[in-house]
C-alpha cells in the first residue's frame, strides 16, 4: 500500500541536510507523522456556532451533526495554486466539474459567509497491505476531494489516476479560499479487512486472550504484560523461560518502535502503558534495529552453547525481536524456535524503573498497528440510533466527548451544543482521530430531506423559521450531487483521513500493481553516440509494458513483501535502495531459455570478463541478490538452520558435478597473491534452493542485506538512512557486489523507484543525473 496526503510539501533535499564527512551518520530530519501533519493543515476558519473548533471537524461538526472528513487549507504559494494530489492509485468513479461563483445571493453556493465551490472528484482504491498464506489482504476504500475550483484531471469516470497526479485546485468554503474537504470511507466487508476484526466497539480495558493477526503486520508493535511477567534487575544469560521469584506485580502494555526513519533511525523506543491508558516511561534503545541480526545471532548461539539439543535458528530469533513472535510463513512453515523461548527486553515500567522483562512470557500476547488496537484508540462506532439523519446519534461517540463526570443535559438540543463546545479540547480531538464511525454521505441530493428534516426541531436550526430551511435546503442541493455511484454511498465506515494516511504510510506492503510500477518501461541504458551520456534503449524490443512488469514480479511478490517487512527494508528510501539492486542482480527479473532466473547467468562457469568465477564455481549468484560464494551459502543456511542433504547436488552446467560428498570449495574471494581458503561443503543443504525456492530466494536477499559488514558496522540500512545521494547509492553498489558493475543501471533504477515510491516530483518525463561516471539521462516513464 502507497499513500500519501492530497497536499504535498515542497521538502528540503537529502543531499542538502545530508552532507556529513563519509555519510556515515544521517542527520536529524522530520519524522514521517511530521511530515504528513504538516501537508494536512486544518483550516484556520471557526465552526459555524461559535463553538471555537475549526471548521469541517472529523467525525462530527456544527451542533454535533456527522462530518464526513476533514477539511484542509493549502498551504500559500504566492500567487501559484497549490494542486490537490491523489493520494494513491486509483480509479474515476465521479467527478463533477465547479459551477463558475457569481455575486448572486440567492444562489445556493452563496450561503452563511460567502461562497462555496462544489468541483468533485472521487477516487476508488485497490491495494494490498498483506499476505494469509499465499493470498494477498486486498482493500478497497473511497477518497473524495470536494469543493475544488477548477478540475486539473482530463481522466474520466471508470479511468486511471496515479498517486500524485494533479486532480485540481482547492476552492472557497464560506468565503474562505483555498480549502479542500477530503474524507476516506470504505464499506463494511473491506473494513473487516483493513482492521482484521469484526466491526463493532470494544472495551479498551479488556485483557487480551490471544494474539493479533499475522495476515498483516505494520508499525509499531504492542505487547501485553501480566502482573506475571518474571522480570531481572541484570541481562539475563540463559535464554529459555524459567520460573522466576520477581515479577512486573502490575499488568501494563509495552510498545516497540523501530526508528527505521526520522530523528533516531536505526533504534528501538520501548514505551510503557497502564491497563487504563495512562502514559509510562521511555527507554530508548541505539542502533537496536540495525543490530537485529547481531543480536538474534547473539541469543541462538548462547541458547545452543548451554541446551545443545534445542532446535533454534537465528532466524527465529530475529522474528522474535523483530515482530515480538516468530511469524514465519505461516502456522505450520516457521523457522526454528523454542516454544519455551525467553524474550528479554531492558524496558522501564509505568513507575519508571529500569529491569529486564519477558516479553514472551506465558500471558503475554502481541499485536501490531494492523491490529487498530481500541486500547490505543482504535475503536467502531456504528450505535447510532436514527443513522438514517445527519445528526450524530451514537451514545458512545458522545460518551468520548463529553466530559469526565459530566451528565447529558436533558434538552438534546442543548446537549449537542455543548458538546460541539468541547470539539477543541486537545484530549477530544486525539480521542477522535481514531474513531472509525459508520453513517451516510453529506453528499447525496436524493436523501437531504431524510438526513436534514432534524433540523426543523432545532431551535438553532430552521425550527419555526421556513424561510431559514428554504434557504438552508437551496444550499444543500446546489452542494451535492444527483448519480454518486452505488459503490460509494455504500461505504459508510468513515476514517479521520490524517490519521488514516499516517497509519497506513507505516505498511509498506507493495501490491502486485504497486511493485510493477517500480519497473522502468525502459530498463536499459547503454551510451549515447559520442559517449558523453547514457541513456535508454527505447526500442520496441527493449520496452516493459505493465502486464510484463507484473508477470516478471508475480511469482515472487508475496515472498518479495515477507522479506521487505523483515528485515525492516520498510521506508521509501530503504525499498528503492533494496529494489534498484535487485532489478540489476535478478537481471531486471527475466526468466529466460537457458538463463533461469534466479540463477547467475553462466552458473558459474569460468568466465574472463569476471574471474572470480575460477574460484566461486558452484557457489555463484543465486536469489535476488545473488547469494555469492561459499561463505555466504553457509552462513545463510546457520541462519535459517537448513537440513542437511544426503543426495546427489544439483548441477545445471555440466554432466560432471562440480559439488559432491567429497568436493572442497574456495571459502570467499581469496587476498592477492594468496591461496584461497577451502572447505568441505557436503553435507550442507543444496545450494540450488536459494534460486528454486521461491521464499529462500526473496530472503537469502534480506539476510545479506542486514548481515553485510563494511567500514566496522553492520546491515545496509544503516547506509540506506544516509539519504538518496549518488554517493550513497554508489556505496551500496560496492556492498552488494563487490564493486562497480552495472553502476549507471543502479544509479538509473534508484532513480526513477524512488521518484515512484517517494513523495518527490518530476515535471518531465526524465532527468540528467551528474555522477562520478558521466552523465546519466534517467528515464521517469512508468510501463504501461
Amino acid at each position: 500500500m502507497i499513500i500519501s496526503p492530497p497536499f504535498i510539501l515542497p521538502v528540503v533535499k537529502e543531499d542538502d541536510q545530508l552532507r556529513v564527512k563519509g555519510i556515515s551518520r544521517p542527520t536529524p530530519r522530520l519524522t514521517d507523522d511530521e511530515i504528513t501533519e504538516n501537508a494536512m493543515c486544518p483550516t484556520a476558519s471557526i465552526m459555524i456556532g461559535g463553538t471555537g473548533a475549526e471548521d469541517g471537524t472529523f467525525p462530527v461538526a456544527s451542533h454535533l451533526m456527522w462530518h464526513n472528513g476533514i477539511h484542509l487549507q493549502a498551504k500559500d504559494a504566492g500567487s501559484h495554486d497549490y494542486p490537490v494530489h491523489a493520494i494513491a492509485d486509483g480509479e474515476v468513479v465521479f467527478r463533477c466539474k465547479p459551477t463558475r461563483f457569481t455575486e448572486d445571493r440567492q444562489h445556493g453556493q452563496q450561503y452563511q459567509d460567502g461562497w462555496t465551490d462544489n468541483g468533485c472528484v472521487i477516487l476508488k482504491h485497490m491495494t494490498e497491505i498483506g499476505a494469509d498464506g499465499d493470498q494477498p489482504v486486498s482493500i478497497t476504500y473511497y477518497s473524495v476531494y470536494m469543493h475544488l475550483v477548477r478540475i486539473l484531471i482530463t481522466a474520466g469516470v471508470g479511468e486511471k489516476v496515479y498517486r500524485k497526479d494533479k486532480l485540481g485546485v482547492a476552492g472557497q468554503v464560506y468565503g474562505h479560499t483555498k480549502q479542500l474537504h477530503f474524507e476516506i470511507c470504505c464499506d463494511t466487508e473491506n473494513l473487516k479487512k483493513i482492521i482484521g476484526r469484526e466491526p463493532g466497539w470494544l472495551d479498551p480495558e479488556a485483557i487480551p486472550t490471544k494474539d493479533g493477526r499475522t495476515d498483516s503486520i505494520f508499525g509499531s508493535l504492542y505487547i501485553y504484560l501480566p502482573a506475571t511477567t518474571p522480570i531481572s534487575l541484570k541481562a539475563p544469560t540463559d535464554h529459555l523461560r524459567a520460573d522466576s521469584d520477581i515479577t512486573l506485580g502490575t499488568a501494563q502494555w509495552i510498545k516497540l518502535d523501530y526508528g527505521n526513519e526520522g530523528k533516531t533511525p536505526g533504534s528501538c523506543a520501548f514505551t510503557s502503558y497502564g491497563i487504563n491508558g495512562q502514559l509510562g516511561a521511555t527507554r530508548q534503545d541505539a542502533d537496536a534495529e540495525y543490530n537485529l541480526y547481531k543480536e538474534a545471532t547473539d541469543r541462538h548461539n548462547s541458547l545452543i552453547k548451554a541446551h545443545p539439543t534445542v532446535k533454534s535458528s537465528p532466524s527465529g530469533w530475529y522474528e522474535l525481536l523483530r515482530f515480538g513472535r516468530n511469524i514465519g510463513r505461516s502456522e505450520t512453515d516457521k523457522d526454528s524456535l523454542p516454544d519455551d523461548a525467553a524474550h528479554w527486553r531492558k524496558i522501564r515500567t509505568l513507575e519508571g524503573k529500569s529491569v529486564w522483562a519477558d516479553l514472551n512470557a506465558p500471558g503475554t500476547y502481541k499485536f501490531s498497528d494492523a491490529d487498530f488496537l481500541p486500547r490505543f484508540g482504535w475503536n467502531c462506532y456504528d450505535d447510532d440510533t436514527n443513522p438514517n439523519d445527519q445528526r450524530c446519534d451514537s451514545e458512545r461517540l458522545k460518551a468520548l466527548i463529553r466530559a469526565e463526570g459530566d451528565q447529558p443535559n436533558p434538552d438534546r438540543n442543548k446537549d449537542d451544543v455543548e458538546l460541539s463546545r468541547r470539539l477543541p479540547d486537545n484530549n477530544v480531538r486525539k480521542a477522535l482521530r481514531r474513531a472509525i464511525c459508520q453513517f451516510p454521505t453529506e453528499w447525496d441530493r436524493g436523501t437531504i430531506i431524510a438526513r436534514y428534516g432534524c433540523l426543523n426541531e432545532m431551535e438553532f436550526g430552521a425550527k419555526n423559521r421556513a424561510d431559514r430551511w428554504v434557504r438552508f435546503e437551496n444550499h444543500a442541493r446546489a452542494v451535492s450531487f444527483d448519480g454518486l455511484p452505488q459503490e460509494y454511498k455504500d461505504a459508510q465506515w468513515h476514517f479521520h483521513p490524517t490519521e488514516f494516511i499516517k497509519h497506513f504510510r507505516k505498511c509498506g506492503w507493495l501490491s502486485l500493481d504497486e511493485l510493477a510500477q517500480t519497473y522502468p518501461r525502459y530498463p536499459h541504458y547503454v551510451p549515447n553516440k559520442d559517449k558523453k551520456i547514457t541513456e535508454v534503449l527505447q526500442s520496441k524490443i527493449f520496452t516493459i509494458s505493465k502486464e510484463m512488469a507484473r508477470a516478471r514480479f508475480e511469482k515472487y511478490q508475496i515472498e518479495l513483501n515477507r522479506c521487505l517487512r523483515k528485515y525492516c527494508i520498510n521506508t521509501p528510501l530503504r525499498i528503492s535502495h533494496f529494489l534498484s539492486q535487485c532489478m540489476t542482480e535478478t537481471a531486471q527479473w527475466r526468466d529466460l531459455p537457458g538463463k533461469p532466473i534466479m540463477h547467475e547467468w553462466g552458473f558459474g562457469k569460468f568466465n574472463e570478463g569476471n574471474k572470480s568465477t575460477k574460484h566461486y564455481a558452484a557457489f555463484y549468484g543465486r536469489g535476488i541478490m545473488q547469494l555469492t560464494w561459499a561463505s555466504n551459502y553457509r552462513e545463510y543456511g546457520k541462519f535459517k538452520n537448513l537440513p542437511p542433504h544426503h543426495d546427489s547436488y544439483t548441477e545445471r552446467l555440466m554432466p560432471i558435478p562440480r559439488l559432491n560428498k567429497q568436493s572442497m570449495h574456495v571459502i570467499s574471494p581469496p587476498e592477492r597473491n594468496e591461496e584461497p581458503q577451502m572447505m568441505l561443503w557436503s553435507p550442507r543443504y543444496d545450494p540450488d534452493i536459494i534460486a528454486s525456492n521461491t521464499h529462500l530466494a526473496c530472503d537469502s536477499g534480506g539476510f545479506y542485506w542486514v548481515s553485510k559488514h563494511y567500514s566496522g558496522v553492520i546491515n545496509i540500512n544503516k547506509k540506506c538512512d544516509a539519504g538518496s545521494d549518488i554517493n550513497v547509492v554508489h556505496y551500496i553498489n560496492r556492498y552488494v557486489n563487490g564493486g562497480e558493475n552495472a553502476y549507471q543501471d543502479r544509479q538509473a533504477y534508484f532513480k526513477y523507484i524512488y521518484l515512484e515510491l517517494s513523495d518527490k516530483f518530476n515535471e518531465t518525463k526524465d532527468f540528467l543525473l551528474q555522477t562520478h561516471k558521466g552523465i546519466i539521462n534517467v528515464n521517469f516513464d512508468k510501463p504501461e
